[in-house]
């Protein structure tokens, strides 16, 4: 009777980055099982392909507002350091930044800067090149 050995299979470095990365960002990780767990359809009656459309639709929207919250938050982080470290002289307040995308409402507390020459720099909205609402409709003015 021939043994048969159990070989481990070896991750290539692009898929333990992957899994790296993928572990500092938890809600991403249960978001990607999810879609995972869909294609597999391992729990529950089996679905129709209108069914499992659904619930891959809902869970791209939530993989996508988690990955534009993180995103934000990091765009929010980078900037704020980079005003610190060309001014130190800089102050800052906090302030709520919303904006919708396809992925739904997104929100970031916001960091307001103040230096010895500009009165009022947002790095949010300067990095990321989001535009107040009015801005995106040319034609458009506030009433």
């Amino acid at each position: 009777m021939k043994k048969t050995k159990s070989r481990q299979q070896e991750f290539s470095q692009q898929e333990t980055q992957l899994i790296e990365q993928l572990r500092q960002h938890s809600a991403m990780m249960q978001r990607v099982q999810s879609i995972v767990e869909i294609a597999l359809n391992v729990k529950g009656p089996l679905k129709t392909a209108d069914e499992v459309e659904a619930l891959l639709i809902e869970e791209m929207r939530q993989l996508g507002s988690t990955t534009i919250h993180h995103w934000a938050a990091r765009a929010k982080e980078r900037v704020s350091r980079e005003f610190k470290q060309q001014d130190q002289m800089v102050l800052s307040r906090k302030k709520t930044l919303t904006w919708w995308c396809v992925f739904g409402k997104v929100e970031v507390r916001e960091r307001l800067w103040c230096s010895p020459t500009q009165s009022y720099l947002r790095p949010v909205v300067l990095f990321p090149k989001i535009a107040h609402f009015w801005q995106n409709f040319p034609n458009r003015s506030p009433k």
